[in-house]
C-alpha cells in the first residue's frame, strides 16, 4: 500500500469520523429536547399526583367517616334487636315456667284423684271381703252349733235309752226272779199237795195194791205238773233271755245310731271347717292377688305422674343467656399519606445534570464501546416514568381506603427523592380490625 492510499484511507476515515460527530451532534440535541420534554411532563404528572391526593385525602375521609356512622347505627341496631330477642325469649320462659307449675298442679290434682279413687276401691274391697269372712265364719260357727246341739240330742237319746234299757232289764230279771220264785212255791206247794194227797190216800186205803196204783197216779200227777212246771219256767227263761237279748240289742243299735249320727256331725263339722279353711285361703289369695293389682295400679299411676311431669317439664324453655353484645366498633383507621414532592428547580437541575447528554462524550464512546449512550437512557426512563404515571392514575382503585391511590413511582420517580406509600406494602396495610361495611 501506498503513501496515497494511506491518505485516501485516513482521509475516508476523517469523514467518516466528521459524519458521525454530526450525526451524534444531532442525536445530542434530539436528545435534550426529549430530556426537556420529559421533565415537562414530570412535573406535569407531579402536580396531577399532588392535587389528585388531596383529594384522595379529602374522599377517603368522607367515605371513612360513613363507615364509622354505619357501623355505629348497625351496632346500635344490633344491640336493640339483641335485647327484644332477649326480652322475648325471658318472656318466653316466664310463661312456659308459669304453664308448667300450672301442669305440675294439675298433674297433683290428677295423681290425688286417682289415688282417692284407688282408696276407695280397696276399701270397698276390704269391706266385701270383711263380710264374707263373717258370713263363712258364722256359717262354721252355726254348723259346730247345730252339730254340739245334735250330739247332745243323740247322747241324751243314748243316755235315755241305755238308762230306759237298764231299767227295762232290771224289770225283767225282777219279773223272771219272782216267776222264778212263784215257780218254786208252787213247785213246793205242789209237792206238799202231793204229799198230803198221797198221807190221805194212805190213810183210806191202807196197803195194798190199790193203794199202791193210787199213790203212783198221784205221783204221776204231781211229776206231770212239775213237768208242766218245769217247761213252763223254760219257756220263761227263753222269754227273759230273749227280753234281755231284746234289751241289748235295742241299746246296741242305739248306740251304733249315735256313733253314726256323730260320724256324720263330726263329717258336717270337718265339711263345714274345710269349707272355711278353703274360703280363708281363697280370701287370702284373692287379698294378695288385689294387693298385686293395687300394687301395680299405684305404680301405674306414679308412672303416669312421672311421664306428666317430664312431659311438662320439656315444655320449659331453656334459661335464655344473657344477651351478648357486640364490641362497640372501632372507627377506621385512618390512613396515612405520604406527601409527595412538589418538584423545584433544584430537581430540575438534578435532573439535567443526570440525563441531559453532551457532545463530547457521545464523540468517546460512539461506534467504539458499542454502548447505548448515558442521555439516550435517561430519555428512555423518562419515557418509563411518564407512560408509568398515566398508567398509574388511569388503574387506581376507586373504592377502598387506598382509593385513587398511585403506583407511578414505582416506575423511576424515587430516583429523584420523591417516596410515596405503596399500597400494596405490608407496612403500609391498615393492621387493625376489619369492618364490614354496608
Amino acid at each position: 500500500m501506498g503513501l496515497m492510499d494511506i491518505f485516501t484511507a485516513g482521509h475516508a476515515r476523517g469523514e467518516r469520523e466528521r459524519a458521525k460527530r454530526t450525526q451524534n451532534a444531532n442525536r445530542v440535541e434530539a436528545g435534550k429536547k426529549q430530556v426537556r420534554l420529559a421533565w415537562k411532563n414530570l412535573k406535569k404528572e407531579n402536580k396531577i399526583a399532588i392535587e389528585s391526593l388531596e383529594i384522595l385525602k379529602r374522599n377517603t375521609n368522607r367515605v371513612l367517616d360513613r363507615q364509622d356512622a354505619i357501623a355505629t347505627q348497625d351496632w346500635l341496631l344490633g344491640r336493640e334487636n339483641t335485647l327484644e330477642e332477649y326480652e322475648d325469649k325471658v318472656g318466653a320462659y316466664n310463661k312456659s315456667v308459669e304453664n308448667y307449675t300450672e301442669a305440675l298442679n294439675l298433674i297433683d290434682i290428677n295423681t290425688n284423684i286417682a289415688y282417692e279413687e284407688e282408696n276407695n276401691y280397696m276399701d270397698d274391697f276390704y269391706t266385701s271381703m270383711k263380710y264374707e269372712a263373717l258370713e263363712a265364719q258364722y256359717a262354721l260357727t252355726d254348723t259346730m252349733t247345730k252339730a254340739g246341739f245334735e250330739a247332745q240330742a243323740a247322747q241324751l237319746d243314748v243316755q235315755v235309752a241305755m238308762s230306759k234299757g237298764a231299767s227295762e232289764r232290771e224289770l225283767i230279771k225282777l219279773q223272771n226272779k219272782a216267776e222264778r220264785a212263784t215257780s218254786a212255791h208252787e213247785s213246793q206247794q205242789e209237792q206238799i199237795q202231793t204229799m198230803q194227797d198221797k198221807g190221805k190216800l194212805r190213810a183210806s186205803l191202807g196197803g195194798g195194791r190199790t193203794s199202791r196204783k193210787a199213790l203212783q197216779v198221784v205221783d204221776s200227777q204231781g211229776g206231770m205238773r212239775q213237768a208242766m212246771r218245769v217247761d213252763a219256767l223254760l219257756n220263761r227263761n227263753s222269754v227273759f233271755r230273749n227280753q234281755l237279748k231284746a234289751s241289748y240289742d235295742n241299746l246296741y243299735y242305739k248306740k251304733a245310731g249315735f256313733r253314726s249320727k256323730m260320724d256324720s256331725i263330726e263329717a258336717g263339722v270337718e265339711m263345714a271347717q274345710r269349707d272355711y279353711n278353703l274360703s280363708k285361703a281363697q280370701a287370702s289369695d284373692t287379698i294378695q292377688s288385689a294387693l298385686r293389682a293395687n300394687k301395680t295400679r299405684v305404680a301405674k299411676i306414679e308412672a303416669g305422674r312421672y311421664s306428666d311431669q317430664i312431659n311438662a317439664r320439656n315444655q320449659v324453655h331453656s334459661i335464655p343467656e344473657p344477651p351478648k353484645f357486640d364490641p362497640v366498633p372501632w372507627k377506621a383507621v385512618r390512613p396515612e399519606f405520604q406527601e409527595i414532592k412538589k418538584l423545584t428547580g433544584s430537581d430540575q437541575t438534578k435532573f439535567y445534570d443526570q440525563h441531559m447528554p453532551h457532545a463530547e462524550d457521545e464523540n468517546k464512546i460512539v461506534g467504539y464501546e458499542g454502548r447505548t449512550p448515558g442521555w439516550m437512557t435517561a430519555l428512555q426512563i423518562g419515557e418509563q416514568v411518564a407512560t408509568a404515571a398515566i398508567a398509574g392514575f388511569s388503574g387506581a382503585p376507586t373504592t377502598g381506603p387506598h382509593a385513587g391511590s398511585f403506583s407511578w413511582k414505582h416506575a423511576g420517580a424515587s430516583m429523584f427523592g420523591i417516596n410515596l406509600p405503596n399500597p400494596s406494602s405490608p407496612s403500609s396495610q391498615n393492621q387493625g380490625p376489619s369492618y364490614i361495611t354496608v
